[in-house]
């Protein structure tokens, strides 16, 4: 089955020995489970909310009806898929950096091209949940790397508390 999620935050984790691991988050609006519906394959991976959420469960002949009978659905469907190729990319490459600091200023500086400069440097708005899977390490991990790269005067956090996101800004 595939599923819509039109509200709150979920994240696909996958179980590789042992331990869930994060795979991405899904946010408003997401599909996950299209593999399954497009390939006939396997479930490689569950969907977990990470809020309440509300979700869509589409049936392959109506996910097929829905793809042919509406572009922008396709189009949001590909573009969905790049950006999982990216994030997959990104960990790769995050794989081949042999300190975990490497690979939290590998993730950010990736993220900060994505967005404007401004005096302080680059924003940016990103969980320790979101940033941890993109990074590939675990929350403890990528928070301890933060921590040195704040403490060497690397970033500078802001909002700590704000709905646990954290600002990373970059000069």
């Amino acid at each position: 089955q595939c599923y819509r999620n039109p509200a709150g935050r979920g994240r696909l984790v996958k179980r590789i020995r042992s331990s869930d691991r994060s795979l991405t988050g899904l946010r408003r609006g997401d599909l996950c489970g299209e593999d399954a519906l497009t390939t006939r394959g396997t479930r490689g991976a569950s969907a977990v909310a990470l809020t309440i959420v509300s979700v869509l469960a589409l049936d392959r002949k109506t996910f097929g009806v829905l793809l042919s009978s509406n572009p922008e659905v396709a189009l949001r469907l590909v573009e969905q898929l790049v950006r999982r190729l990216r994030h997959a990319e990104e960990q790769l490459e995050n794989a081949m950096l042999r300190d975990r600091p490497s690979r939290v200023v590998n993730t950010l500086m990736r993220l900060a091209q994505t967005d404007e400069r401004t005096p302080e440097g680059h924003v940016l708005q990103i969980s320790p949940l979101e940033l941890s899977s993109r990074v590939g390490l675990d929350v403890d991990a990528v928070k301890r790397a933060v921590q040195q790269l704040r403490d060497g005067g690397y970033l500078r956090i802001h909002d700590e508390m704000k709905e646990s996101y954290l600002a990373y800004a970059m000069s």
